[in-house]
């Protein structure tokens, strides 16, 4: 029974071994986006160059990874909004080939509700707020900003989140729009009449590593007890 013990710890041991090396670190974003109602399609910040952006500000990992790097158009049939689904391809590393890529598997719903959408827009504070009532739901949260009581522009923000391909670690992404001199309203107006909008963003992403659960690390630590147990006991016979 005295091996028990030290063999328990290092099945643990190996478990957290099988994780090591996770990505760690954070970098800002910056392209175009044009939103339909069930799709994000991305260009560079040149608003032409199609599925890339600009990364800087790197940390981490992703320390010197500034430059141009691929992202993967989005579509609310292979990525629902308001659901976990399987993890899709997202953003390629193009600086360092190698680097495993963040893959996608929430877009969480937009919390600015529906009511503000068909209301004047007005200089209040707090500020409005909308989330347009798309079928099947918007990831968008627009906000009237103001300066004194009087609209001057309004932002888009919306958040996606996922795993690494190599599942070592999670990541989420919080993504804002700027457009200054229009209300919301204004937005959406030429959102129903074009079907689109199109406009700069920005981004921030954080990338740390996975926690195993503990149920997870417990149920490995007891198997590998239970293996221990039956071994020895055959030994005894």
């Amino acid at each position: 029974m005295k091996l028990i013990l030290p063999l328990f710890l290092a099945s643990l041991l190996c478990a957290s071994i099988a994780m090591a090396s996770p990505l760690t670190g954070t970098f800002q974003m910056n392209g175009v986006v044009t939103a339909t109602s069930t799709a994000f399609t991305w260009t560079g910040v040149n608003g032409t160059t199609p599925n890339m952006f600009t990364l800087s500000l790197g940390t981490g990992t992703f320390a010197g990874e500034d430059g141009q790097n691929n992202i993967q158009d989005l579509n609310s049939t292979t990525e629902p909004v308001g659901t976990t689904f399987p993890p899709q391809d997202f953003i390629d590393f193009s600086v360092t080939p190698g680097l495993p890529s963040l893959w996608i598997d929430f877009i969480p719903m937009g919390n600015g509700g529906a009511a503000g959408c068909s209301q004047p827009a007005t200089g209040t504070v707090p500020p409005q707020t909308c989330t347009p009532p798309i079928p099947g739901g918007s990831p968008i949260t627009f906000q009237n900003n103001n300066e004194n009581g009087t609209v001057t522009g309004s932002s888009a923000t919306w958040t996606s989140s996922g795993v690494t391909s190599d599942g070592s670690s999670h990541w989420t992404g919080i993504f804002t729009s700027q457009f200054v001199g229009q209300s919301y309203q204004d937005v959406l107006h030429t959102f129903a009449t074009t079907g689109s909008v199109t406009a700069a963003y920005s981004a921030n992403v954080a990338v740390g590593p996975n926690v195993p659960e503990p149920a997870t690390v417990l149920t490995g630590g007891l198997g590998a007890l239970f293996v221990i147990l039956v071994r020895r006991r055959r030994r005894q016979v």
